[in-house]
């Protein structure tokens, strides 16, 4: 699904229960809640939604990588990435669907 499939799925699925916006504001919605999250966990909060995940900033360790075309061995420094961590409802929703 596209960013703007996913606006229009939020204009049809707001209109279902009765809030009117238009796909402008729903885009506005939609880049202020990405905004918030990716603000958040980059400020080291961890952002927990019940029905669909937990984002967090984990510090990934040192560790030995390999330049895939030279095959060189290189030491890649520790460093904070974003992990997300899908809550058990929304594991269990994709597994049914198989």
């Amino acid at each position: 699904m596209t960013k703007q499939e996913l606006i229009v799925k939020l204009v049809e699925d707001l209109k279902a229960n009765e809030v009117v916006v238009n796909n402008k504001t729903a885009d506005k919605i939609l880049k202020s809640f990405v905004t918030i999250i990716t603000e958040s966990v980059a400020a080291g909060e961890k952002v927990a939604l019940k029905d669909l995940g937990t984002w967090e900033a984990k510090l990934r360790k040192a560790r030995k990588t390999r330049n895939p075309q030279t095959g060189e061995e290189l030491m890649s420094p520790e460093k904070m990435v974003p992990k997300f961590k899908a809550a058990n409802s929304f594991k269990a929703l994709v597994a049914e669907k198989k």
